[in-house]
């Protein structure tokens, strides 16, 4: 490990891997530093992608995928809700899609990073960013209990919720409480599902304010998860509503893992670039607010800030940089922005509501089983989200 870098990254996740790819192909010297031992270790996430949104961002490898999902279903507080159809449904929003082996997926992300020229240390955990007359110059990190100054003109925090890379350049990451979203998942083995087929409840018996998920890694596995709206749910945590569903819908369940925490579940942040500091990902909470999916969106978050901050170093001027957050904006900031109205809307309707909408979609053809008619569905009880759909623009 160099004492000097043009870039150093923090956080090997998808985000930080990505930034530190394309940094790398544009000709700078980078340096990638993750705080646990192990890459793609432990999985803190449900591992499902879309396919459409990972067109253009990685080649997928048939190793990565644990799964396929063809179809999804809907189930409202009395009953189902119906199976869209999934032909007719926006992939960004629920659609078909991968479920991926994260520990492999996050590994190989990693490496072609390492293959591109970037160096990589494992248990590096970052406690500091390096200072000379009031600015920034690199990271004081700790590797193996060995204390080290890397110096680096620019600096990608993909360090996660509330990075601290970001506080400690001057960003305010803090996630408002309002828009956090309190998150607990199981990896459930010795089940009978339908394998190709995502659940999808709602409601208060299952996840107040959010949703109740169900992602099929084959016949007899799944990721059983939720996110809920901390003030919705009161007294009743995030991993209660998963034990109370394990215990009522797969009671024989062989607990593989359990995982908890939060997911920012608002647009992204207003500033993600400041002088020679650059955040990706849920650094920059860049997760989709519909769905808090951003493995994809921290992909394409990274490949943008890995560009532009070799851009950077290729012209010697930081002022490069500048270009990250616009184009971020065109590409997906706009739309997560009316994704976060479109779930504040959704997300807060009421079980009555849920039903009703739920019993509309059940008396429809399968042919009707579509996101427009679902929308439509909800539209009959809650007029007010026509302000946010015309906004989106695409029902």
């Amino acid at each position: 490990m160099k004492r000097s870098y043009d870039v150093v990254v923090v956080g090997a996740g998808p985000a930080g891997s990505m930034s530190a790819l394309h940094a790398a192909k544009g000709g700078a010297s980078v340096l990638l530093l993750e705080k646990d031992r192990d890459i793609g270790w432990p999985v803190r996430c449900a591992e499902g992608v879309g396919i459409e949104s990972m067109k253009g961002v990685v080649d997928i490898r048939p190793e990565w995928i644990t799964n396929r999902i063809d179809r999804f279903r809907i189930i409202a507080p009395n009953g189902i809700a119906g199976e869209p159809d999934i032909d007719k449904v926006d992939p960004d929003i629920g659609g078909r899609g991968y479920i991926l082996n994260r520990r492999l997926f996050d590994y190989d992300l990693a490496m072609m990073a390492v293959e591109a020229g970037a160096d990589l240390r494992t248990k590096a955990y970052v406690h500091g960013l390096l200072k000379s007359n009031g600015s920034i110059e690199g990271v004081n990190v700790r590797v193996q209990h060995r204390e080290y100054q890397i110096k680096a003109k620019i600096i990608i925090g993909a360090d996660g919720v509330e990075s601290r890379v970001g506080k400690w350049a001057g960003i305010d990451t803090t996630t408002n409480f309002e828009f956090m979203a309190s998150a607990a998942q199981m990896t459930l083995a010795k089940i009978d599902i339908e394998p190709d087929l995502c659940e999808f409840y709602v409601g208060s018996r299952y996840a107040p304010g959010g949703y109740f998920w169900i992602f099929p890694k084959g016949p007899h596995e799944a990721n059983v998860g939720c996110a809920v709206d901390p003030k919705r749910s009161k007294t009743k945590k995030a991993i209660d509503f998963v034990w109370d569903f394990v215990e009522d819908k797969f009671p024989d369940a062989a607990i593989m893992s359990t995982v908890a925490g939060g997911i920012p579940a608002e647009p992204t942040l207003e500033t993600i670039v400041k002088e020679n500091v650059l955040l990706v990902g849920d650094a920059a909470h860049q997760a989709n607010p519909f769905n808090g999916g951003g493995i994809a969106s921290g992909m394409k978050a990274g490949i943008i800030a890995g560009k532009v901050a070799a851009e950077a170093i290729k012209t010697g001027s930081l002022k490069a940089l500048n270009s990250y957050p616009k184009q971020w904006n065109k590409l997906l900031g706009r739309k997560h922005r009316m994704l976060f109205r479109l779930a504040s809307t959704i997300y807060s309707l009421s079980d009555e509501t849920y039903n009703k909408v739920g019993d509309i979609l059940a008396d429809l053809p399968p042919e009707k089983l579509t996101l427009r008619h679902l929308i439509q569905a909800v539209l009959l009880h809650k007029p007010s989200l026509l302000k946010d759909l015309f906004i989106f623009g695409r029902f």
